[in-house]
């Protein structure tokens, strides 16, 4: 999990880069479950780990890839900066249906 200097960085990207979140839970541990319970659309995470675990629960997921994994998973969807995340985003949000 991110130290409190993370987070608010974090969020202060979000909100430099125009992302709108209804939520935004930093947490340890499993977020799969999380993603379930809260009807994630997309899940964003630096951990291949993580990443595994939560896409292959359907979840999609933006990676920042560590460098160390690469993940073979139809919705996962590496990323190496912001503008990046921005554009796959805004892909993804033009595909889903109402």
């Amino acid at each position: 999990a991110l130290n409190e200097k993370e987070r608010q960085s974090t969020l202060n990207r979000f909100e430099k880069e125009g992302f709108k979140f209804d939520d935004i839970e930093f947490t340890k541990g499993s977020k799969s479950s999380l993603c379930k319970k809260h009807k994630i659309d997309i899940m964003i995470d630096n951990t291949a780990e993580v990443v595994e675990d939560i896409a292959q629960n359907q979840t999609p997921c933006i990676y920042f890839k560590d460098n160390t994994k690469n993940i073979d998973l139809p919705n996962v969807y590496e990323v190496h900066n912001w503008a990046e995340v921005y554009r796959i985003i805004k892909n993804l949000s033009k595909n889903k249906p109402n």
